[in-house]
């Protein structure tokens, strides 16, 4: 009857809309899906953090240090230079306001953040295992009255910092910057300045950098050195880079002798064999002697674990 064959087509309807609304709803799903993980992968890309020193406890570590140049000066860092200077290192650099400052932060035209310095402070100069006068990492300044030696990371363009600089959009998309760029010698002309691959797997193939082990909420490590314990320091590069499922995710200052200040790590032994795969005797010999001081230096959050 009428009666029977309306309720059958409004079920044939009802199901038809379920098959239908259930198709859209995959859809959806999908496309949801795939903003997720376009999402992930450019927060994976974005560096949204800046900090220094890593810690066993996280209150006493991992601080967090200005971005912005408005922020530095209110938080009562001092300005040593800017780009009317001329010095060798472009930027508006502060230092904070400690006894022993032990970083330099550089900031571009535009007050955003341009990169970092590390000070290695006069008393480690001579400690029978690094020259410090005949690495082109080490660069000679003054600070504060004090003659000190930098070594230099930007995380743009250098170029740009004294021109340029980043746009507010740019600072908020890219976050502390968009590459890792360190000066190997007394200028910014380009045969000074060694870029570092943001994807790990690009560094596979590298002669100058070898794969060494992953820490926990440091990340994975890697060394100048070649899993010889009867390597010499003399050669070592005073940077660790690390890596955090596949990308960049920050790098470590790391120089002989035992440097004051709060921001400096000084790893015992027993860590650099967690860190270090092989490690040279000459480090462990350091550590017991003159000392070992690393900073580590976080473009994302710090948290991550090993596999």
């Amino acid at each position: 009857d009428k009666s029977s064959s309306y309720k059958k087509e409004n079920c044939f309807i009802s199901i038809h809309h379920l098959v239908h609304y259930k198709c859209r709803t995959m859809k959806l799903l999908l496309t949801f899906s795939f903003l997720v993980s376009l999402g992930a992968v450019n927060a994976a890309e974005d560096w949204y953090s800046l900090r220094t020193t890593f810690s066993l406890l996280p209150l006493t570590g991992f601080w967090s240090q200005p971005r912005l140049e408005k922020e530095a000066r209110s938080e009562g860092y001092t300005k040593i230079s800017d780009c009317s200077d001329g010095e060798s290192f472009p930027g508006s650099r502060y230092i904070p306001n400690y006894d022993h400052p032990n970083i330099v932060l550089i900031y571009d035209v535009n007050g955003y953040i341009a990169g970092i310095q590390s000070i290695v402070d006069q008393d480690a100069w001579d400690n029978g295992y690094v020259n410090f006068h005949e690495k082109s990492m080490y660069q000679p300044s003054t600070i504060n009255g004090k003659e000190v030696f930098l070594t230099t990371a930007y995380f743009v363009d250098p170029q740009i910092i004294c021109s340029t600089g980043r746009t507010r959009y740019q600072y908020k998309t890219q976050g502390t910057g968009y590459t890792l760029i360190f000066q190997n010698g007394e200028d910014i002309s380009q045969k000074n300045l060694m870029e570092i691959p943001l994807i790990e797997e690009d560094l596979k193939e590298s002669d100058f950098w070898n794969e060494h082990l992953c820490f926990i909420n440091m990340g994975k490590h890697y060394f100048n050195l070649h899993y010889d314990p009867e390597e010499s320091c003399g050669n070592l590069f005073p940077v660790q880079l690390i890596y955090e499922e596949g990308f960049l995710h920050g790098f470590v200052w790391q120089h002989f002798g035992t440097l004051p200040g709060d921001l400096w790590e000084h790893p015992p032994a027993l860590a650099i064999s967690r860190i270090i795969k092989d490690p040279p005797t000459c480090i462990l010999d350091a550590i017991a002697t003159v000392g070992l001081s690393t900073m580590h230096v976080y473009f994302k959050n710090y948290l991550s674990i090993c596999d």
